[in-house]
């Protein structure tokens, strides 16, 4: 009965440790995010139309809006489709970046569908290997991050966000 006793404690203490082991990787591994999206990574891809956008052509320049979207994400489709009201509003100082995680034919039909390759200063860039979401973090869509023009991370949302909460942190 004792040595029941002692396997049990044992047992407990163990589970215990590896839960306490587990959390603590999962604070170190978000901190590590957080400081690694503290200011614009250094990217570069290709937008819709063939140019190469990256960090040195936005940072020092405008505000950077970075909307990381699916094009079978309902509110990030409710995110395009606004776009549009608030535009006059931001692009002054602000460039806009999408960043869609799917194949190319299915990002250019929703930059299509919601007239994104028409708005000022809007790029829509095709990430479907993951990599510029990857060094910002992204762990889902929509997600928007906001750089000051020096590149350093000003506000950051997850999930549905509405124009009028983004426009309090645009120039």
């Amino acid at each position: 009965m004792k040595a029941r006793q002692i396997f049990t404690i044992l047992l407990l203490l163990s589970i215990i440790g590896l839960l306490s082991w587990q959390i603590s990787e999962k604070a170190g591994q978000k901190a590590q995010r957080a400081k690694e999206r503290a200011q614009l990574p250094d990217f570069t891809l290709s937008t819709l139309g063939g140019e190469n956008l990256n960090t040195n052509s936005i940072a020092g320049k405008d505000q950077s809006v970075f909307i990381f979207f699916d094009p079978d994400c309902s509110i990030c489709a409710y995110e395009a489709e606004n776009a549009h009201r608030y535009v006059k509003q931001y692009t002054k100082n602000t460039s806009i970046v999408w960043v869609g995680s799917e194949r190319r034919r299915k990002v250019e039909k929703f930059a299509r569908k919601y007239h994104l390759d028409t708005l000022v200063k809007h790029f829509v860039l095709i990430d479907s290997s993951g990599q510029l979401a990857k060094k910002f973090g992204v762990r889902g869509v929509p997600e928007i991050l906001i750089y000051n023009h020096k590149g350093d991370l000003i506000k950051q949302f997850h999930g549905e966000t509405t124009w009028e909460g983004m426009l309090k942190y645009l120039d």
